[in-house]
């Protein structure tokens, strides 16, 4: 029974780990299995139907590829040609790149469920300090939201926030949320609740 029980556990990590995701122009992004990359195109099975059909689309319609080893594969670099004036502010005045008012767009770096970067989104909105952008390319500074699930239907997270060009400006420690309702939220609302409320509203004042 160990032997059966530690099989599944196997299958299933070398299936999340084997995800890669596909990084739109527009913004969108899919979880796929990359199978080919030639010259024009991309082709891949969708990760939630990896016996299903085979789909391709044209490389000049997607930004970056992040892999499942950690790689990413930037194919459209003059979308990402920083401009002088941001490379500047990056080097001797960075706090403007995350000051009130600019756009920040909510990355999910481990592939945790939409609904979790949901809350984070709706919380950050919420607040107003930072308008937020679901297109990746519009944003002034990107906002990596780690979040995770733990036992007992606990839930924890952290956020890093970075410039386009991945330089670090801040970083949270983890924070935690209890596998039950608090203060009218569930476990994943409440987590993106205490990034904002206790960790960013204090940052940022």
């Amino acid at each position: 029974m160990k032997q059966f029980y530690l099989l599944i556990l196997i299958v299933i990590s070398q299936y999340v780990i084997s995800q890669d995701k596909i990084h739109f122009i527009e913004g969108d992004s899919i979880e796929v299995k990359v199978l080919e990359i030639n010259e024009t195109e991309i082709k891949y099975k969708k990760f939630s139907n990896l016996e299903g059909p085979l789909y391709t689309v044209d490389k000049s319609s997607v930004y970056e590829i992040y892999f499942s080893n950690g790689e990413v594969e930037k194919l459209n670099k003059n979308i990402t040609d920083i401009d002088n004036q941001y490379l500047e502010l990056e080097s001797s005045n960075i706090d403007v790149i995350f000051s009130r008012g600019k756009k920040v767009f909510v990355d999910n770096p481990n592939l945790a469920k939409p609904k979790a970067i949901m809350y984070l989104r709706e919380h950050l909105e919420q607040w107003g300090y930072w308008e937020v952008t679901e297109n990746i390319y519009e944003a002034d500074f990107i906002i990596d939201y780690y979040f995770s699930k733990k036992a007992m239907a606990d839930k924890s997270a952290k956020v890093i926030l970075k410039t386009r060009n991945g330089i670090i400006y801040k970083e949270s420690r983890e924070y935690y949320a209890k596998g039950r309702h608090n203060h009218g939220f569930n476990p994943s609302s409440w987590v993106a609740n205490k990034i904002v409320e206790q960790y960013l509203k204090v940052e940022f004042k």
